[in-house]
């Protein structure tokens, strides 16, 4: 006896999702000629978002056990067992006929293939309870959001679960106090996917995120190898994303973010690891400005990450950093980035008042390779500080950047440099190679203008200085140093300004 193939419509929220004719009829030609005895459908259609072909419904208040389903197939062990009884008595009758020997039955037939079912696709309106079916479809579903505006949808994905935007779809949080997508679930949450959305007016608060993989007040709790890709997301309070372990983050725009672009608290005893940040414009965030996340704000801020990779991501216009890795970040590679013009707000505390391209601060293991960082000489007086710094870090590489800075007053650019600083453990091991710094305007300052910057192995080699229309001034133990003399000191012996 054969399988028999049951085909359900999914219903989605308040309303059904209507199946036309032509899927069903899809479902009747995969099972008749493409699916194969074990009714699999093809590793394209199950990849494909809008093919919604469903086979049994996967909600897990209907697979829980509680009832019978009444639209199942017969079950194939008792189909087996009947066609086994029949042969055997048929040959035992036959044996008897020719010998007085008791001849036991002999099975015939082979166990039947269980079908594999094929992955459920759950549309949803603008309409439909969000919440409510994510909570009703179980872990691997993918949800197909319908063009329009969802407002104030909010969900716990489980594990597996995909969420997929249709052209024109739109997450409203309405100023919703908390994410569009969280991952506190006991349960678990890896592996989650949310693509193609517009993520807008939500208000998490302070530190958490439009998206939020690792909840704030939940040390257990972490959602990891979420996927982030080609997402809108802006007018968020807080941060646009908050990160989580093997978190991939590609293809998005995140801009206009109350707080930050993308958040990450990790620390060292709990890092965050395996990420990467790629390919993403994440600009004007913090920029109404507002003045209370102090270096907390800007960009991109990253606590306690290792083994993580930011490349290619254009940086721009945000207030307070560009890209920060702060406090324990280790083995993180920053690389292809275009970072330009982080701005500090004016007004504030002159400690807490600044701003930086690049900035590495209590971190090892951390390389800034072939970016091209720009300041424009137009930012206002006191809202430029730091092109690419390092500060209390050790084995630090900086090499092969192109900074192009500009500095319109007295408030001069640090382009190249390091510091140490009260009883923190002092930069060692670091080295600047292989850079090229245009001066277009202005004073622009390379090594430390702090008083005690001293670890050991701080390293200036082969960089080249190029004014045009700016000069370059360089420091050693906040005193400034000519040329030559910045050389005597066993900086850029082989390197140019010209």
């Amino acid at each position: 006896m054969e399988a028999m193939q049951v085909v359900k419509l999914v219903r989605a929220g308040r309303r059904p999702v209507r199946i036309g004719w032509f899927l069903l009829a899809g479902v009747v030609a995969c099972a008749v000629a493409a699916c194969g005895s074990d009714g699999a459908t093809s590793s394209a259609d199950a990849a494909n978002p809008t093919a919604a072909i469903v086979t049994t419904p996967t909600p897990s208040k209907l697979r829980s056990g509680a009832g019978a389903d009444p639209t199942a197939a017969p079950e194939a062990g008792r189909a087996d067992t009947s066609t086994t009884e029949s042969a055997g008595e048929g040959d035992a009758d036959a044996a008897s006929t020719d010998s007085d020997e008791s001849v036991p039955p002999v099975p015939t037939a082979a166990p039947v293939a269980v079908p594999t079912p094929t992955p459920v696709v759950v549309y949803v309106s603008p309409d439909d309870d969000f919440r409510k079916l994510v909570n009703d479809y179980d872990e691997g579903t993918t949800f197909y959001i319908r063009a329009g505006v969802h407002l104030g949808d909010r969900a716990f994905p489980k594990a597996g679960q995909v969420f997929i935007g249709e052209p024109g779809a739109i997450f409203d949080g309405d100023g919703i106090g908390a994410p569009a997508f969280s991952a506190t679930r006991k349960e678990g949450s890896d592996g989650v996917v949310i693509r193609d959305l517009e993520i807008r007016n939500y208000q998490p608060g302070r530190n958490n995120g439009a998206i939020s993989a690792r909840p704030l007040d939940e040390d257990d709790l972490e959602g990891k190898n979420w996927t982030i890709s080609g997402n809108v997301i802006h007018g968020n309070g807080g941060a646009g994303i908050n990160v989580a372990s093997g978190m991939v983050i590609e293809d998005n725009y995140i801009y206009d973010n109350r707080q930050i672009g993308i958040s990450g608290l990790g620390s060292g005893e709990r890092p965050l690891v395996d990420m990467v940040i790629t390919n993403n414009t994440i600009e004007a965030n913090n920029a109404a400005p507002y003045d209370e996340f102090e270096y907390h704000e800007g960009g991109i801020k990253l606590n306690g990450a290792a083994s993580t990779e930011i490349t290619k991501n254009w940086i721009a216009g945000n207030w307070g950093f560009g890209l920060h890795c702060d406090r324990q970040c280790d083995d993180v590679l920053i690389e292809g980035n275009i970072v330009r013009d982080a701005k500090a707000h004016v007004g504030r505390d002159g400690d807490r008042a600044f701003a930086a391209e690049v900035y590495v601060e209590l971190s090892t293991n951390v390389t800034i390779r072939a970016n091209e960082v720009v300041v424009d000489e137009s930012i206002p007086s006191g809202q430029r500080d730091k092109a690419i710094r390092v500060n209390e870090s050790q084995n630090i590489v900086v090499e092969g950047n192109t900074l192009v800075l500009g500095d319109a007053d007295a408030d001069h650019i640090m382009s190249l440099g390091f510091n140490s600083c009260c009883d923190r453990p002092p930069t060692s091991d670091t080295t600047f190679r292989n850079n090229t710094v245009e001066a277009v305007a202005g004073t622009i300052l390379v090594g430390s203008r702090d008083i005690d910057p001293d670890g050991g192995n701080i390293v200036f080699e082969d960089n080249t200085y190029i004014e045009r229309g700016g000069t370059f001034e360089f420091r050693h133990r906040a005193a400034p140093q000519t040329w030559t003399e910045w050389q005597d000191l066993g900086y850029d012996t082989a390197g140019t300004l010209r």
